[in-house]
């Protein structure tokens, strides 16, 4: 008996697979407590970051962060490592609107940490570094044009990220072009220092001759330091 056009032989009918549900951690008592609390004072920041009371926002963040660091059990959760997480790209947008860029590098620092191909984390820790650089350190410069690659990479499209991207490569390739036109004019005064010092040992040897007084063998001597 044959089975039904896209069923089960028999006539018996396909039944749909459903996708499990990843298992929810389930934690003690005193870690959900804090765990509930800290995505309560998230929650809150988030609502202060779009009202732009940025300052208040940050309180929060740090409120949210350290009542998962302070829970010695709860922060070693995958669950509390994503909130945390959040908060501290969340409190690191607020700090880079504030001009507080050391404190952007520290918290982008650890989420990167966490998740090395982070892209709010690549492009904000980018644009904190390549702010304190101010157009001139040469190490913030590269540093901030390795993070902008990175975040780059990952949202080609994205207008602010290719425009801050194009900006950085724009410094970061103006110097290397200085450098090695520094490494090239050291060569060049190196190797005309190397001269200038054979020309003088020659002279000098040379000098130690006197007219009057040349034989076969001063002068193979004098050859023989010279090489």
């Amino acid at each position: 008996m044959g089975g039904m056009p896209g069923g089960m032989p028999g006539g018996m009918p396909q039944q749909p697979q459903i996708p499990q549900q990843p298992k929810k951690e389930i934690l003690p008592a005193d870690q959900q407590a804090d765990m509930d609390k800290a995505e309560v004072l998230k929650g809150e920041a988030n609502t202060l970051f779009k009202e732009k009371k940025l300052e208040e926002a940050c309180v929060k963040y740090f409120a949210s962060i350290n009542t998962i660091r302070l829970n010695e059990g709860l922060k070693k959760t995958k669950m509390a490592k994503d909130v945390e997480m959040a908060c501290r790209s969340n409190l690191a947008l607020c700090k880079l609107n504030l001009k507080e860029y050391d404190t952007v590098v520290d918290q982008c620092e650890k989420v990167i940490e966490f998740d090395p191909k982070n892209l709010k984390a690549n492009f904000r820790m980018s644009q904190a570094v390549y702010a304190l650089s101010e157009g001139k350190s040469s190490s913030q410069i590269k540093s901030a044009y390795k993070y902008a690659k990175t975040a780059f990479e990952r949202s080609s499209k994205d207008e602010q990220i290719q425009k801050h991207h194009d900006e950085v490569k724009a410094k970061y390739d103006e110097l290397l072009a200085t450098e090695e036109a520094e490494r090239l004019a050291k060569e060049k005064q190196a190797a005309q220092d190397q001269a200038k010092k054979a020309k003088s040992k020659e002279e000098e040897l040379l000098s130690r001759v006197k007219l009057d007084d040349i034989d076969e063998d001063k002068i193979n001597k004098i050859e023989e330091e010279m090489k």
